[in-house]
């Protein structure tokens, strides 16, 4: 039965408290009949949990959010229903919730709509739940700002989900700050949304315990990047540009930019890397070939080994060339291939009638900087073959990254990657 209390008529006034966290769940709802023998079910909790007609909210949204929290102990799910608004105004005065059974279906509807544009995809087809339910709750906006119960049907024509249940239902949105966060560090490591609900479950003991399902792991997840997505660059560049203030210009970066104010290349050195290439930056590797991201921007460390010549491996980039004898002059460009001797080579060459290929040609013409005999009096720091470092540095990135992650996930995945390497 719905009931209803004018304005002013209330003596029972309460402010919305936080307690749901501290109450157990209660059993399931207890049965009733209307005088037309009906059968309805009326959520069991906690009084603190139930709204009452006349109760006081300082706010719309307390009052909202006080009703999600009893709904989630008496096993429903909230539909967020009509609002009224003041003449020739935006400012809302009157609000409505009900249960998401509320209403009826209308003959031939379904939920797998599909837009025209879209007519060739299949749609998803989902459950129809409507059954006509009448359990709501009225918000009326009071003289003193304060925001009023004025309306409260508290039972339902439909069974209720039980404790046990309640962490299934559709919706729900049970994921606490605790959780979200801990996804988040779990992304850090390239562990995604399934593997980390697993983690939980271990951690806690049984998925029961968690108090959300892998559905909502996945959706925070799936939210979070959209949200990062929309200004991904910008993100990016505020927290290299924060890191930077922060330690007072020991760590440094800088980044371009194309005619149309698009993010194309970033270079970024914090204080400890700074600090070993002037200790260790003796041999450095240099490989561009690492993808890590969903734009294909290439991701090239650079990889010191020890005290010795300057010698720094490029993996046979002609334009890292240029740069290195232009910026490191003391540098010795070496491109690294196997191990072959010149008189081998002629013997391959005559073999296989290749004297005449250009490409055979210009390596030969280059064998000083590839063929080890040429530069046997520098010191390799034990590297004999092209990208024998660099790709053990790209093995280990792997671990925290992938080809699918926004520059943000790339910056903070890249932190974590350092760090673990640092105190290897």
């Amino acid at each position: 039965m719905q009931e209803e209390l004018e304005e002013g008529s209330c003596s029972n006034t309460s402010t919305t408290t936080n307690v749901a966290e501290n109450l157990p769940s209660l059993k399931g709802p207890s049965v009733c009949y209307t005088p037309r023998g009906t059968k309805e079910f009326i959520p069991c909790c906690h009084p603190e949990l139930k709204p009452t007609l006349g109760m006081l909210f300082d706010s719309l949204l307390k009052g909202v959010d006080f009703y999600k929290q009893y709904a989630r102990f008496g096993g429903f799910v909230v539909r967020l229903g009509t609002e009224k608004r003041i003449k020739d105004s935006d400012k809302v005065y009157l609000k409505y919730l009900h249960c998401n059974k509320q209403g009826f279906t209308k003959d031939g509807e379904t939920k797998a709509k599909v837009s025209k544009k879209d007519e060739n995809r299949k749609a998803r087809k989902r459950t129809i739940n409507r059954v006509g339910c009448n359990a709501m709750i009225g918000f009326r906006e009071r003289l003193d700002g304060k925001w009023m119960v004025y309306v409260f049907h508290e039972s339902h024509s439909h069974n209720l989900a039980s404790p046990n249940t309640m962490n299934f239902l559709e919706n729900v949105g049970n994921l606490k700050l605790g959780q979200k966060k801990f996804i988040f560090d779990n992304s850090r490591l390239n562990i995604g949304p399934n593997k980390s609900y697993k983690l939980m479950k271990e951690h806690l003991g049984s998925y029961d315990n968690i108090g959300a399902t892998l559905n909502d792991f996945e959706n925070f997840n799936r939210d979070l990047k959209a949200y990062i997505q929309e200004k991904d660059a910008s993100m990016f560049i505020n927290n290299l540009k924060e890191k930077a203030e922060n330690t007072e210009g020991a760590f440094f970066f800088e980044h371009c930019m194309d005619e149309h104010q698009r993010l194309t290349r970033v270079f970024w050195a914090d204080a400890i890397s700074r600090k070993n290439y002037s200790l260790f930056g003796d041999m450095i590797t240099f490989d561009t070939t690492f993808d890590t991201n969903k734009y294909s921007m290439v991701f090239a460390p650079f990889t010191g080994v020890d005290h010795h010549a300057y010698c720094i491996m490029t993996d046979q980039d002609p334009a890292m060339k240029v740069a290195i004898e232009k910026v490191l002059d003391k540098a010795k460009h070496r491109d690294l291939e196997p191990e072959e001797f010149e008189i081998g080579w002629q013997s391959v060459m005559s073999e296989f009638d290749l004297l005449n290929e250009d490409w055979f040609k210009n390596m030969y013409n280059i064998r000083n900087m590839w063929i080890p005999s040429y530069f046997c009096d520098l010191f390799m720091g034990g590297i004999l073959r092209s990208t024998q470092r660099s790709e053990s540095e790209n093995s280990f990135f792997t671990n925290f990254t992938n080809q699918h992650l926004l520059l943000v996930e790339l910056w903070f995945r890249y932190e974590s990657a350092i760090d673990a390497q640092r105190h290897t």
